[in-house]
């Protein structure tokens, strides 16, 4: 016989819940138990647990618009677990994130090298590769913009608390019946040990808000696409108690392994560097790690959209790995600079000369003309934004980090057999089909800029590659 359970949404509406007798995971707050379809999990408190009935039911309020992007990167509770009476809160409901069609993991299997062979050992088709990491992180960074646009901070920003399928690029941030509200909402923890935010592990501030949630953001970013903790380096220890070693190492005597000024912690054996993911990633990671480490500049540690914004130009920027057996498979070019994967040693691809060309449209009348007088310096198997056009005999490509138009930015996608330019605001959602009846040659991903003149829509299109587009006039 299943468990059932009395329930309630956001709207005060009640219902009932089965699920399966036994549990299927536990924590230090409750157990976990799958519902009948496969679909939701219960998470039923242990009786010390008293949560307010009123706070989780704003909690629930907050939950994203139905299609909102960020939508299946949160966990967010769909309904209360409510005693007889309806007024003692017995647990919460949560949709089911790790569905055989849909699998997701804690990030603790994929933090190191170590967890990360283990995983590949045991099961390899969920290894993934270094693309999928650098989009599981993108969904991991708009789901803690989200959190901080509306005012809440998760409070235990960790490994355990953060899924990801490597393989298909996707994350989730679980435990979001904990949510805090500074000066309104309190939590019942202060995080986990290695990612709570330095002035917790002192007590200098009494409990997480939105600074300490950006600190442990930052520590999960870097273990998961670095295989490493950034402040776990090759410094002795300070205590024969281990406990109180991480106390001081997590806490008083933090030290960003990657110091610019202070080597004592530099890592004693091969790591990867953050400078690996290129200056962007390596600037915001010092930052977190370094100026802003400390209590006192804590509100200079990056916006979860800092780190979103430098995850897609790190994503624009890999290449295929010529090794085949290459456990990363993808790799920052540095815009061509890497001669190397950092990963195995491969040869980096050759950087090739690519073609880029004026498109004028005018959708009403069907005209459709070119201007190639520009070129565009390309790298192969790269998606490279339209800003990092330069003119013909310049030596460098005039690179912007937030390129706009018109106060909007666009990608495009092209189809075969016919060109159908696919418009899609960055900024708004808002799509726009244009079409013609041309041929091409083409089945990959293109960057537009799309801007308005005198009517016209004015686009700058970049090819990939040696060759010209086939089949266009």
């Amino acid at each position: 016989m299943p468990n059932r359970a009395i329930i309630v949404d956001s709207k005060d509406q009640y219902g009932i819940i089965e699920y399966n007798e036994k549990p299927i995971a536990g924590g230090g707050e409750g157990v976990i138990y799958l519902s009948i379809d496969g679909l939701f999990v219960a998470k039923i408190f242990i009786p010390a647990i008293n949560k307010s009935l009123d706070v989780l039911k704003w909690i629930l309020k907050a939950h994203p618009p139905s299609g909102n992007e960020v939508e299946p990167y949160l966990a967010w509770p769909t309904a209360i677990v409510v005693d007889n009476t309806h007024t003692r809160a017995l647990g919460v409901v949560m949709p089911n994130i790790n569905r055989p069609t849909a699998w997701m993991l804690p990030l603790s299997w994929y933090r190191s090298k170590k967890t990360w062979m283990k995983t590949y050992t045991d099961h390899p088709e969920r290894k993934g590769n270094f693309k999928g990491r650098v989009e599981a992180a993108i969904c991991i960074t708009a789901a803690a913009r989200y959190l901080n646009r509306i005012g809440y901070a998760h409070a235990d920003f960790s490994d355990k608390n953060v899924f990801v399928n490597p393989v298909a690029g996707k994350a989730a941030l679980i435990d979001l019946d904990g949510l805090i509200v500074p000066n309104f909402i309190h939590g019942e923890v202060l995080g986990t040990s290695g990612y709570m935010a330095p002035e917790l592990v002192t007590r200098e501030q009494k409990l997480p808000d939105q600074y300490t949630d950006r600190h442990a953001l930052a520590v999960v970013l870097y273990e998961f696409l670095l295989m490493g903790h950034p402040l776990r380096g090759g410094r002795p220890a300070m205590s024969d108690d281990s406990n109180q070693d991480d106390e001081l190492m997590f806490g008083s005597h933090a030290l960003y392994r990657e110091h610019s000024t202070d080597h004592s912690n530099y890592p004693k054996v091969s790591y990867m560097s953050a400078k690996t993911l290129g200056q962007e990633m390596a600037a915001l990671f010092r930052r977190s790690f370094e100026s802003a480490l400390a209590f006192q500049t804590q509100k200079g540690r990056p916006h979860p959209s800092e780190y979103e914004s430098a995850l897609k130009h790190l994503r624009d920027d890999l290449v295929a790995c010529s090794n085949a057996n290459c456990f990363w498979g993808y790799f920052p070019s540095q815009d061509g600079t890497l001669e190397k994967c950092p990963a195995c040693g491969a040869k980096a691809p050759d950087v090739t000369r690519g073609y880029a060309r004026i498109l004028r449209a005018n959708p009403a009348h069907g005209v459709f003309s070119f201007d190639s007088e520009k070129s565009v310096r390309l790298l192969r198997d790269c998606m490279l934004r339209a800003d990092q056009l330069f003119e013909r005999g310049k030596n460098k490509p005039s690179l912007s980090i937030k390129p706009t138009l018109s106060g909007t930015e666009w990608d495009i996608e092209i189809h075969d057999p016919n060109l159908t330019c696919v418009l899609i605001s960055k900024t708004d959602g808002h799509i726009k089909t244009l079409t013609a009846n041309h041929s091409a040659r083409v089945s990959t991903h293109y960057w537009l800029r799309l801007t308005q003149t005198d009517g016209e829509k004015e686009a700058v299109l970049v090819q990939f590659g040696k060759k010209q587009l086939q089949g266009w006039s």
